[in-house]
């Protein structure tokens, strides 16, 4: 059983989550390739998620991070622009995530 710090485990999941887009997208050259990404590497950032928040909310906040980033680029901003509106839409995500109640930081 993995232990995750509380205090450090919002952070922790916020820089893998971000390494992991960060990684992928920089390889990217248009719109159209970002679209496909985001459709077939909901599982792998939902794995990521569940590391640290737990099979409950995963998918759904991997989907949504995956929909911002797909209406994002393109609509607002080229890919290595929106980088900081994404670490922020994911800030947001986690803001009130119930730690205490589900159990997240054991796994």
């Amino acid at each position: 059983m993995v232990t995750y710090n509380p205090d450090t485990f919002k952070n922790d999941l916020l820089d893998e989550v971000m390494g992991f887009i960060r990684s992928n997208l920089a390889m990217i050259p248009d719109i159209h390739g970002v679209s496909i990404w985001c459709e077939n590497n909901s599982p792998e950032l939902a794995q990521i998620y569940q590391k640290y928040i737990g099979v409950r909310h995963s998918l759904i906040y991997a989907s949504h991070t995956m929909y911002f980033i797909h209406t994002t680029v393109g609509a607002v901003q080229p890919v290595d622009k929106i980088m900081s509106m994404v670490r922020t839409f994911i800030e947001c995500q986690l803001y009130d995530y119930p730690l205490a109640t589900d159990g997240a930081v054991s796994i």
